[in-house]
């Protein structure tokens, strides 16, 4: 049996990845299957007439399921169910292209001649996929945590300079309040000025 810490990828002491490269090549050697199962994609069958086709980065580790309703024959193709869904034939090949469930994007074909007929079958996300979904997860352009952060740091920058915009706004409206009242007073302290000359003037006449 290959454990899979025999082959994961370890974090050093340093911060790097490293492979030990020593096991992987004695497991390479003892149990081929079993790494290349490890590492890629697989499926495992409860019954001998029923084959992993293949999967997508949809499909989640997991049992399904899988139920024939119509053998493939001239001008039809095989029908049936996984997990429970509807599933689309071609010649003998049954995949499921549903969401809704953890068996999107599986394949299984079938090599009985006789209904009804049903197996399940155990799918097992390879490293590989594992990795790469990670990876992909972090870097997609449009919705990877990588672009999720430059976006929230980029609508954090253009909150913080609307901020500093409407401050501006605001202290330029107050500076325009305060030159108005300003000359305002200005006006009335010269209008002040003449009346007390005026005043002076009446005074010294009397």
């Amino acid at each position: 049996m290959i454990r899979d810490e025999h082959l994961f990828p370890l974090r050093g002491s340093d911060g790097q990845l490293s492979l030990d490269t020593s096991t992987f090549g004695q497991a390479l050697s003892s149990n081929f299957s079993g790494v290349a199962n490890l590492l890629s994609d697989s499926g495992v069958s409860s019954s001998s007439q029923f084959q992993y086709v293949y999967s997508n980065s949809n499909t989640k580790s997991g049992t399904y399921n899988i139920d024939i309703s119509q053998l493939p024959g001239t001008d039809q193709n095989i029908a049936g169910t996984i997990d429970g869904l509807a599933a689309t034939g071609s010649g003998n090949v049954l995949a499921l292209d549903n969401t809704a469930s953890g068996a999107d994007g599986l394949a299984v074909s079938f090599t009985g001649a006789s209904l009804p007929a049903s197996a399940t079958i155990t799918v097992n996300r390879g490293i590989a996929s594992l990795m790469n979904d990670l990876v992909s997860g972090f870097t997609n352009f449009s919705h990877g945590t990588v672009a999720s952060q430059q976006t929230g740091l980029q609508n954090t920058i253009t909150g913080l300079n609307q901020q500093v915009n409407n401050m501006q706004a605001n202290i330029n409206q107050q500076m325009a309040s305060l030159q108005t009242e300003f000359e305002n007073m200005d006006v009335a302290v010269a209008q002040m000025n003449q009346m007390q000359s005026y005043m002076t003037d009446q005074l010294a006449n009397l």
